[in-house]
This record gives structure tokens, C-alpha cells and sequence, in this order.
């Protein structure tokens, strides 16, 4: 394998973000750049594992969970709160096995350089497992992982795996599982879902940002993160109050939560937007806009526009104007979407193709799908796989 010697991250930060080369090449580079970060990160003469112990959580990538553990170099301690560029944050990521913690995976976070990724506040990620193996990072992530997964399609099936999984070494090695499960049609755009177990392809399937997530005696119950009524929930398994909404949730689950609302902002949530349901109407505002401050104070607003029919399953979506209801609708995880005169631009995050856009505009060379995007909006990216694999988050 060729061998890559870099004298800084910088350096190797410069050339993952903008080398110009193809998309098949470029994917090289990049696990050979995650091969070269898990080497500074575990050379002989200062492994992560000899930096400072940190309690600080960098909300990019595998989350960290109560028994993982992390470490920061020391442009991280020096200022933990603003965690400054050149910070590195590694967490070690355990599960139980026969009473014990079992290492199972790592995650190495890198904060380059300002701008570089500002939809991720400038942090570069990669997974490995324990032996190194590198698995993922935000560079190559499947449009279909979710937190907390890895995702990778295989022959038409979507293959799910809990970060960190002993499974999803065995399929990183073999490419399949002496053991798996099947269930057909439950995954995004109707594709069937193979995992380890039906538990796994479940939590994948009701897994939303922002949100815990309980299955009891078959239905689901959601809270936002931090919610007091989740003290209520751990203690009793039930809520005094609550809300059913029957059939609704993922695999036509029931949901069950403290209010209606949550529920609601359950079913539509996507990053970077705020809904509300009213009437039977979902409200799509832009997180922090000044339009969500005003309906906030009053509960409408003297100019908005209506789509009816065009939000998810068939609701009627209100928003201060068009160009929010097509970003909402345009959102992917794993994409950076530009919506420009009634046409979606599709961008992988932290390309160099990302950059060029949002400095100059419209590229020479890019590919177009007419009306195939939502509300038939048509679709614009600056290669075939980043389109495809857009159409493919469908979900």
C-alpha cells in the first residue's frame, strides 16, 4: 500500500479538503488520511491514551455514552469551552460483555481550521474499531447512517450496525454475517434492512436527533433530550400524563409522550428547522429565524405562505415563505443543501466542491435530474454518485 508521511494534520487537512481529483480517488484519500490521523493518534511517543482525561463532549459523530471514555490534546484543554482549532477529542467506546467493558470502537475528532466544514463547526471525524481498522468518517458516511449507526448498502439491502458492534467487525471482514435478520421494505424508499438482530434494526429505524427514545410492550416513547418528564418515565415506566398517537411512528409503530407537541416535532424533526403542528398543519420555521420569534410571541404570522399537501405523508406546510418550505423539504442528513430558484444543489459535507459553490456560484460541470426532487423540484450536484446517493437518504 503506498505509504503517505505529511508533515502536519494541517497539511493533511489542506489536501482532504481541497485536492482535485475524482470522486473513486477521492474516497482514497480520505481513508488514507483516516489512516494517517489514527497513526498520530497512537504513535509510541504520545498515544492518546497518555493525553488529559476530558469530560468534554463534541456532539459530531458516534456519540459518546456513560461508560465510553475520552481524551484531548492540549489545544483542547487549554480552553474547553471554545475547544479551538487543532483540538483533537478521542473517545474510546465500550459495551458490556459478561459484566465487563469490552473496547469496541474509536472515534478521533479533529478541528482543522476555520472553515472547514461550518455546517459541522469545522470538526472532521473517522471511526475505527479497536485494532484500527478504519470503518467510517464524516467525509464517506452513508447518507443512511443515523447516530449512533453505521450503515452500508449492499445488493439493494441496507445493512445497519450499532457503532462499535463485534458484528460489524465480522462484516467488515467477510462482507456478510454468519447470523443476520431480514426485514423487507421497512427501510428508507421501501429497501429491506439486514442487522445482527431485529433490536438493531428497530433502534435504527426510531433513532431522531434531539430525542430519546423508549420501546415498551411494542410502542415507542419519545422525549426531547433533558426532559423532566424522563425522570418520571425511569422511575415508573409510565407518565401520570401523556399522549398517544396510534400507528404513526416508524414501522407504523404507536407513540407515546409527555404532549403532543413532542410527539410532533418527533414525527417531523430535521436539523436546522423547527416545526410546529396546528389544526393539523405543520408550521417550518429556520432555527433562530426572526419569524420563529414572532410566531412565538403570537402564534401566526400577518405574511406566511401555504403548500398544501406538499410536507411529509400528505401534511399541509405553512412558513414564512417558499424558500423555507423547499430547504425543510430538501434537507438530508449527510448533505449540505442549497435551494436557488426553485432547484435543490446537493453537496457532501466538507468537499472542495462545497466550497466552490458557496464562493462563486454555480460550477461548469455538474449533472441535473429534473423534477426529482421533493415537491418536484429538480435536483442539481456536481457528480452522479453525490446525485444518486442523495436520492437514495430519500426516506
Amino acid at each position: 500500500m503506498k505509504r503517505i508521511a505529511f508533515a502536519t494534520l494541517a497539511a493533511l487537512a489542506t489536501i482532504l479538503t481541497y485536492h482535485n481529483r475524482g470522486r473513486a480517488e477521492e474516497a482514497n484519500v480520505n481513508a488514507d488520511y483516516a489512516k494517517a490521523l489514527w497513526q498520530f493518534v497512537t504513535k509510541s511517543t504520545s498515544p492518546y491514551t497518555a493525553w488529559t482525561a476530558t469530560s468534554t463532549i463534541v456532539e459530531i459523530g458516534p456519540p459518546a455514552v456513560d461508560g465510553d471514555k475520552s481524551f484531548a490534546n492540549k489545544t483542547a484543554v487549554s480552553d474547553e469551552k471554545s475547544i479551538a482549532l487543532g483540538s483533537i477529542v478521542v473517545t474510546e467506546h465500550y459495551s458490556d460483555e459478561n459484566d465487563k467493558p469490552k473496547l469496541t470502537g474509536v472515534t478521533v475528532r479533529y478541528r482543522p481550521s476555520k472553515g472547514y466544514d461550518a455546517a459541522n463547526d469545522d470538526w472532521y471525524w473517522s471511526y475505527y474499531l479497536p485494532d484500527g481498522t478504519y470503518i467510517d468518517s464524516s467525509l464517506e458516511r452513508c447518507p443512511l447512517a443515523k447516530c449512533g449507526f453505521v450503515a452500508r448498502v449492499d445488493d439493494g439491502r441496507l445493512w445497519v450496525f450499532r457503532t462499535g458492534s463485534a458484528d460489524l467487525a465480522e462484516f467488515t471482514k467477510s462482507g456478510e454475517l454468519a447470523k443476520c435478520v431480514t426485514q423487507v421494505g421497512v427501510g428508507p424508499m421501501g429497501m429491506s434492512v439486514r442487522a445482527p438482530d431485529a433490536e438493531t434494526i428497530r433502534d435504527y429505524l426510531i433513532v431522531r436527533a434531539g430525542f430519546v427514545t423508549k420501546v415498551d410492550d411494542g410502542r415507542l416513547w419519545v422525549f426531547r433530550n433533558g426532559a423532566a418528564e424522563l425522570v418520571e418515565y425511569a422511575k415508573s415506566g409510565e407518565l401520570a400524563k401523556c399522549v398517544t398517537q396510534v400507528g404513526v411512528g416508524p414501522m407504523g409503530m404507536t407513540l407515546k409522550g409527555p404532549d403532543a407537541e413532542t410527539l410532533d416535532a418527533y414525527t417531523y424533526a430535521k436539523p436546522h428547522f423547527v416545526t410546529f403542528v396546528e389544526d393539523g398543519r405543520l408550521w417550518v420555521f429556520r432555527a433562530g429565524s426572526p419569524d420563529l420569534a414572532d410566531y412565538h410571541k403570537s402564534g401566526e404570522l400577518a405574511k406566511h405562505v401555504v403548500r398544501p399537501g406538499a410536507g411529509p405523508n400528505g401534511v399541509t406546510i405553512k412558513s414564512p415563505d417558499n424558500e423555507t418550505i423547499g430547504a425543510y423539504m430538501a434537507a438530508r442528513d449527510g448533505f449540505r443543501t442549497v435551494v436557488k430558484n426553485d432547484r435543490i444543489w446537493v453537496f457532501r459535507g466538507g468537499t472542495k466542491e462545497l466550497a466552490e459553490f458557496l464562493a462563486k456560484g454555480e460550477p461548469a460541470n455538474h449533472v441535473t435530474r429534473p423534477s426529482a426532487g421533493p415537491m418536484g423540484m429538480t435536483i442539481k450536484a456536481p457528480d452522479t454518485e453525490t446525485l444518486d446517493a442523495y436520492m437514495l437518504g430519500d426516506g
